[in-house]
């Protein structure tokens, strides 16, 4: 099994269009630039997490994890998962 895309696991009401990586976007918080998730280039995913990249090299700008008891600060469990290191997700 591979870790969801961000893009998968925000629960959506019935007859809602499906969200997509490329319609979400955070911050940077090197950089300070705005991007969209929607890089193919920048996403790297394993069994247990996806990881969104800067797409100017500066690093992870999101992780999509397997939730943990208490997720820690910084992030937003959704189900089975939990959304980290977002600055800001729209």
């Amino acid at each position: 099994m591979v870790a969801p895309l961000v893009s998968d696991v925000f629960p959506l009401p019935a007859g809602v269009a499906p969200i997509r990586d490329y319609d979400i976007t955070t911050t940077c918080r090197t950089c300070e630039q705005k991007q969209s998730l929607g890089n193919p280039d920048g996403v790297v995913r394993s069994d247990t997490e996806t990881i969104y990249n800067c797409k100017n090299g500066c690093g992870a700008i999101l992780k999509v994890a397997e939730a943990e008891p208490f997720a820690g600060k910084g992030g937003y469990r959704l189900g089975d998962w939990t959304i980290r290191n977002p600055r800001d997700v729209m």
